[in-house]
């Protein structure tokens, strides 16, 4: 099992390095003041307004559906709700951060200095017990995790651990709450993880892809600043599935100067089966999966074992919701869209309706 290194706000080289090296890291003192929100004084939150839904996989398991009903209501209504219903799934999660915690709180000046992209920030509050289900972002983004109230567990991975970890999409079909302590840190060691335990006032930088998942071992808030996309990856993140191919290329291609993969080639690749015309965009989206594959294999960035005794394929053909996201044809719409080819535009969309 892997050590997080913690490192100092103040030292830029630091982070930089961890930055160029996808390595996640401990930042101390990343705001100018320790920022803790009592989530116990109502007066600091009563008008927040925030989106509660069920956590991502107690919804899934119990719902078989990526469609999930959410709810706008005041923070403080819902810090009530958990008081009297303390195992609820329920949870504030990627939920825009309201402009006065950001205000109370700030940008960390280690992003603003150092990153000229748009920065957004998502919201997470949650009761003890609570947990975001082991998953990758999409997003191409990386993301400093700031703990404002309560404690936190995560488990990071790098993409390369992906054959131990069953990937089905960008979700892990590991269920981390399965284990105990000592089996938890066994599977995070045999497949080269990280733990970490956020207290508030800590904050974790982890590099864009990489697997992570979250437990509140408290009732507890976080905000995340999440940052660094390149036009490459904004390319990739907008119209192609994530899956762990695009994963580990992605991980390669964020590099513009790569000495493992030969991002012109990718990418010219990745363009010429977008704007190809194919009136299946299931089998657009195979066929550039198979170009993902055959990528990953070339460059010997990542080689698929399937250890577990059931395929991805097998799930997601088997799940009528895994089936019905991994075809959506709206990041072909989106592609022909941006090239404004509208006769192909009107063909898609009279398919698919």
């Amino acid at each position: 099992m892997k050590l997080v290194e913690k490192i100092s706000a103040k030292n830029t080289d630091d982070f930089l390095y961890a930055y160029s090296n996808k390595r996640p890291v401990l930042i101390e003192d990343l705001l100018e003041s320790s920022i803790e929100i009592d989530l116990t004084e109502s007066s600091l939150y009563q008008n927040i307004k925030v989106e509660i839904m069920n956590e991502y996989s107690s919804h899934f398991a119990s719902e078989n559906t990526f469609i999930q009903e959410s709810k706008v209501v005041s923070l403080c209504s819902y810090m009530d709700y958990i008081t009297e219903h303390p195992d609820t799934t329920l949870c504030v999660r990627e939920y825009n951060t309201p402009k006065n915690i950001i205000d109370k709180i700030g940008i960390p000046k280690i992003v603003t200095d150092n990153f000229s992209d748009e920065v957004t920030s998502n919201l997470f509050v949650a009761n003890a017990g609570n947990k975001a289900q082991l998953h990758f972002d999409g997003d191409h983004r990386h993301v400093i995790l700031y703990q404002v109230s309560g404690r936190k567990r995560g488990i990071l991975f790098e993409p390369s651990s992906g054959n131990g970890l069953f990937p089905v999409l960008n979700q892990s079909w590991v269920n981390l709450e399965q284990l105990d302590d000592e089996q938890l840190k066994h599977f995070v060691a045999m497949n080269n993880g990280y733990i970490v335990n956020l207290k508030p006032g800590d904050a974790l930088y982890f590099p864009m892809m990489m697997w992570h998942h979250f437990s509140y071992i408290d009732t507890g808030m976080s905000v995340n600043f999440r940052f660094g996309r390149k036009d490459n990856n904004d390319l990739l993140y907008r119209y192609v599935h994530a899956d762990k191919y695009l994963q580990n290329l992605s991980w390669h291609i964020y590099n513009e100067r790569s000495d493992i993969v030969d991002i012109d080639f990718i990418m010219s690749g990745v363009k010429s089966i977008l704007t190809e015309f194919d009136e299946s965009p299931v089998h657009k989206r195979e066929i550039m999966r198979t170009f993902f594959k055959f990528l990953c294999e070339e460059y010997d960035i990542y080689h698929e074992e399937n250890i577990y005794s059931v395929s991805e394929d097998e799930i997601i053909n088997t799940t009528s919701s895994l089936n019905a996201i991994s075809s959506q044809p709206y990041h072909f719409h989106n592609w022909v869209k941006y090239n404004n080819a509208e006769r192909m535009l009107k063909s898609l969309v009279e398919m698919a309706s």
